[in-house]
């Protein structure tokens, strides 16, 4: 059902996981509906994390961090974007009597307190995660604007230019963030591949940033510490917070992860990313992989719903990655 625009000054957009690439591949539907209803104000309620991310976009105009404030009335929002499926988040849109509530058909609780539903024409686990989310536009009477891979422009993303990490970003070298751990949120590349591919980065010629949250640097020290003495090597695992980290991203040249957070957040920021996926769903990159204008996805194989398939992802060498950071690079400074 198509609601008519001019009836919502006010617009709330839902996304309370605590993941960072649920968060990310949001921000696009809410710089898309802002090029069609530029003076529409949109509050993006989400969690701790999410906050981080609202201050990078132009599309967005204020947070609500859902994890203390359950309460959505003060906003007196004219409609809410329920792309979160949690029963929680939809009902308190119903007791703030927000007028336009969208939720997904197939959650039973928003046929209880949605009152406009979306249909999806394909299975959710057919479809990329950036898509489910600019499904709801159609409830906004929007079509689809363009092709999956042009939705990185409407990130709006906004680059710090007043901050300096001159211990962490060098002038003179490439700087290569690798970034080995995902939080247990997706199949990881190998450490010994992580140390492999440092070992091919030239310390003349590159500074290699090692990446990670604070409980991941006793893993990768017991695992793999050799990866800590190479002697490129600028250890950032857990010394920054998330909106730090953002700033560092946005300044370097190329950022090499797997499917995690990071990952996303280079391929909004702008930046060269390399992204290692398995085939086996849904984790595979047809279903997560970062949206951007310069991101290549490596992965071994089809699509799969085999469980042996997760370690393909072991399969990509850090041969290939190190050529294809030769080749992002190359291309970028062109």
């Amino acid at each position: 059902m198509k609601i008519f625009p001019g009836k919502i000054e006010k617009l709330l957009i839902a996304r309370t996981e605590n993941r960072l690439g649920d968060i990310i591949l949001t921000i696009p539907l809410a710089g898309i509906i802002k090029s069609y209803f530029p003076n529409m104000h949109i509050t993006f309620a989400g969690s701790g994390y999410a906050e981080a991310f609202t201050k990078k976009t132009s599309a967005i105009d204020e947070f609500h961090h859902w994890n203390i404030y359950k309460d959505l009335k003060k906003h007196n929002a004219d409609a809410i974007i329920l792309i979160s499926p949690w029963l929680n988040i939809a009902k308190a849109a119903w007791q703030a009597k927000i007028p336009i509530r969208i939720g997904m058909a197939r959650k039973w609780h928003h046929w209880l307190y949605a009152n406009h539903r979306i249909f999806l024409k394909q299975q959710p686990i057919n479809l990329h995660e950036i898509q489910l989310n600019t499904a709801f536009l159609a409830a906004l009477g929007i079509d689809n604007p363009c092709d999956i891979d042009q939705l990185h422009r409407y990130y709006g993303w906004q680059k710090e230019s007043n901050k300096s990490y001159s211990d962490v970003i060098s002038d003179t070298k490439c700087n290569i963030i690798l970034h080995p751990k995902s939080r247990g949120s997706a199949p990881e590349w190998l450490l010994e591949h992580y140390y492999r591919l440092a070992c091919l980065l030239d310390e003349k010629k590159f500074n290699v940033i090692l990446s990670g949250i604070n409980g991941e640097r006793e893993y990768i020290r017991r695992h793999c510490p050799k990866l800590f003495a190479l002697p490129h090597i600028t250890n950032i695992v857990g010394r920054y917070e998330l909106a730090d980290f953002i700033n560092i991203v946005e300044q370097a040249d190329c950022l090499v992860a797997s499917s995690t957070g990071p990952a996303h957040i280079a391929a909004a920021a702008g930046i060269s990313t390399i992204a290692l996926y398995t085939p086996f769903r849904p984790q595979h990159p047809n279903r997560w992989r970062p949206i951007g204008k310069r991101v290549k996805v490596l992965c071994k194989g089809q699509p799969t719903n085999n469980p042996k398939d997760i370690d393909k992802i072991n399969a990509i060498t850090p041969q290939e990655v190190r050529q294809l950071i030769d080749e992002m690079l190359k291309s970028a400074a062109g």
